[in-house]
């Protein structure tokens, strides 16, 4: 199963969830534009950990077109 997260902030809440859905052995995708932290660095430092370590990192249009392209191969 997949947890797609978003959510403020992304290096305490959304981080957070991530690792623990991790270690849940869900597949993990976070939303980079969809969430916010008190500083760009901050942010970014979560980014780099979840990509690294425990699941990928997109943006909404990346997400949306993996929907769409899975919706369109299921309904052919």
């Amino acid at each position: 199963m997949t947890v797609i997260l978003t959510g403020v902030s992304t290096n305490l809440c959304v981080e957070s969830t991530a690792r623990e859905g991790f270690m849940l052995d869900y597949h993990i995708v976070l939303i980079q534009d969809a969430c916010a932290a008190f500083s760009q660095a901050e942010h970014d430092m979560t980014l780099k950990t979840v990509d690294t370590y425990c699941g990928m990192v997109t943006d909404t249009a990346g997400i949306v077109s993996h929907i769409d392209t899975s919706h369109q191969t299921t309904l052919n």
